[in-house]
């Protein structure tokens, strides 16, 4: 017999008559609004309830341990209350107990216990299959919710005897120490959440015995070492973000080809992304940002064709960004800001018909930036500190040369050059001739008798080529000296006639005059 009344906005507190009906195999009050406690007596009557449901209620107090009296208890769901104080030890008896849902209350350890007691009692529960926090296990046990609590302590060695639990959340709770070396007896265990918690030393090997795990989250602790992955072939979600994990990235990693979600980030990882990265197809979430990896993105990237959601920023990646991730078809979001990395913004990314999130910023890459396909629908936001790049007004860079202006102003360049170098050889050769001149003009006035004898003479053209070749491209050691506007350098002619050759610099004021 039972007595559903779930999601009927029922208010008000529960009557104890409830509690005396001792045919009852299942009560079931979840997702109302109702208030109070417990009956202390709960469970003293109720020797055939199966299944109780309090769940997602405003119920307060503490848990009557007089529910450890319902010895048929299969299943009994508490979440989301306000039940507060320590979590009953004697609900460890439940020898039937298969899931158990105590999350998202105010319930503690026993006070004065390091460990938590609550896990060591329900190790009589061999039923247990999942467990959401509570610290009560038994070996019936299959699913155990305990999160979102105030459970303080370590995990005991003990809690390895659950070798039927399926799933065990324990996240959100003051839970500390090391993670039990042992685990690997639970080895029918498909959830295991152990993060937000203070959790400390190497992950240990034992958990890589776990071959029936889906999902492993001991991410926001402050676990040390390497990781492996050997034997996880089913595992689906892995995250380890935010904790103190180093070394290089294991190839093996690659080997969970049902992977589906992989967060590596706030590590301490180095070295290479693996360059099999590829066989993780049905991947659609990765984050490994905030690392310490670097080198170039690997083309196999392109293969994960089934990712939405990639972030590889705040590392050191150089290299090119590699034309073939437009193979990613499905992605959304792609954040690869904060590296080195260098080259053009590939144009075939314009493909990319999903993309709505993409951040290069702060990055080496130079060039034009896409302007079709959803990068019409971007910012300056996706490109912050833009270094070389050029394109649309919108992103806050100077507008890109077509090919034709690029052309012209090549052709100016190379004019200009050409006139540069010309007019400065002319200038040479000038000045040298007026110097030549000059020189022996004061001669002949300081012989006038000579001035005859000279009047007939012809002064000799001498080219610019000439003069490099008189002056040793004028070279250091032909060099006597800066007069008022400009260089003096010793010249010696085919002819054998030694000269100075002044060079003028046209940046002083009269040296043209």
């Amino acid at each position: 017999m039972g007595f559903n009344m779930e999601m009927n906005n029922l208010t008000g507190t529960l009557p104890k008559s409830l509690f005396n009906l001792s045919a009852l195999q299942g009560l079931s009050f979840a997702a109302n609004q109702l208030t109070g406690h417990l009956p202390k007596d709960a469970g003293l009557f109720l020797p055939s309830l199966e299944q109780l449901y309090v769940g997602e209620n405003n119920f307060d107090g503490p848990l009557p341990a007089s529910l450890s009296n319902a010895t048929s208890l299969r299943v009994f769901t508490a979440d989301n209350n306000k039940f507060s104080g320590p979590i009953p030890l004697e609900l460890g008896s439940l020898s039937q107990i298969k899931c158990l849902y105590l999350d998202h209350n105010m319930l503690t350890n026993v006070p004065s216990n390091r460990e938590l007691s609550i896990l060591t009692s329900f190790t009589n529960c061999r039923l247990l299959e999942e467990v959401v926090p509570s610290h009560n296990l038994t070996t019936t046990l299959w699913r155990l919710y305990l999160s979102s609590n105030l459970i303080e302590g370590t995990i005991p060695l003990t809690l390895a005897k659950l070798t039927k639990l399926i799933v065990l959340h324990l996240r959100f709770n003051k839970i500390k120490g090391l993670i039990p070396s042992n685990m690997g007896s639970m080895n029918r265990i498909q959830g295991l959440g152990l993060f937000d918690y203070a959790l400390e030393g190497p992950i240990p090997d034992s958990r890589y015995q776990l071959v029936s795990m889906y999902v492993f989250f001991v991410k926001h602790n402050m676990l040390i070492g390497s990781i492996s992955s050997s034997n996880l072939t089913r595992l689906q979600a892995l995250d380890l973000s935010s904790n103190n994990l180093s070394t290089t990235l294991p190839f093996g990693v690659c080997e969970l080809k049902e992977l589906l979600e992989l967060y590596l980030q706030d590590n301490s990882f180095t070295g290479h992304l693996p360059l099999n990265l590829g066989n993780l197809a049905k991947m659609v979430n990765m984050d490994i940002f905030a690392n310490k990896l670097s080198g170039e993105l690997p083309a196999s990237l392109s293969k994960l064709q089934m990712l939405e959601h990639l972030n590889l920023s705040h590392n050191t990646f150089d290299g090119h960004i590699p034309q073939q991730l437009d193979h990613m078809v499905n992605v959304e979001a792609i954040d690869l800001s904060h590296n080195k990395l260098s080259g053009e913004v590939p144009k075939s990314w314009e493909k990319l018909r999903h993309i709505k999130v993409l951040d290069l910023s702060f990055n080496l890459l130079e060039g034009e930036i896409p302007s079709g396909g959803k990068f019409a629908n971007l910012s300056i936001k996706s490109f912050q500190g833009k270094y070389a790049l050029c394109g649309a007004p919108k992103f806050h860079v100077p507008l890109c040369l077509d090919k034709t202006e690029r052309q012209s102003k090549s052709n100016a360049a190379r004019v200009i050059a050409a006139c540069t170098l010309g007019g400065s050889a002319l200038l040479v050769i000038v000045c040298t001739f007026i110097g030549i001149s000059c020189y022996r003009k004061r001669r002949l006035l300081k012989h006038p008798d000579d001035i005859e004898i000279l009047r007939g003479i012809t002064l000799p053209v001498i080219s610019q080529r000439e003069l490099l070749h008189a002056t040793s491209n004028y070279s250091n050691a032909n060099f006597l000296g800066n007069g008022s506007f400009g260089s003096v350098y010793k010249g010696i002619l085919t002819d054998g006639t030694t000269v100075a050759v002044k060079v003028l610099n046209l940046s002083f004021e009269g040296a043209s005059k």
